[in-house]
């Protein structure tokens, strides 16, 4: 399975239960930016090097023209962190082994 498809499946089961205003919050983080950068990956293939990079290149993105703040970054990385918990759950990925990602 494409990280892609595991993203938009893990939004579908999510938005219930969250306020409009924030679903589409991650709507949008998801289709600007997560899903550009690792939406072709298979899920199997999403380890920390492969999102550190992503995260990365969000940073040299922000510096160049300022649109990518930190406190973006850092909520990119928290979405993906809950997309991979619930690949785990779905156990479809092995661990969440990504809690040494760097984005400060």
């Amino acid at each position: 399975m494409k990280f892609e498809s595991l993203a938009l499946e893990w939004y579908e089961t999510k938005k219930k239960y969250l306020k409009e205003s924030t679903g589409a919050y991650y709507l949008f983080e998801l289709q600007n930016y997560i899903i550009p950068a690792l939406g072709k990956v298979d899920i199997k293939d999403l380890t920390e090097d492969v999102i550190q990079e992503a995260v990365y290149k969000w940073q040299a993105e922000g510096k160049n023209d300022k649109s990518i703040k930190k406190s973006t970054i850092t909520n990119l990385v928290m979405l993906i962190k809950q997309i991979i918990k619930y690949a785990v759950k779905k156990k479809l990925h092995g661990t969440n082994s990504i809690g040494n990602i760097l984005y400060s």
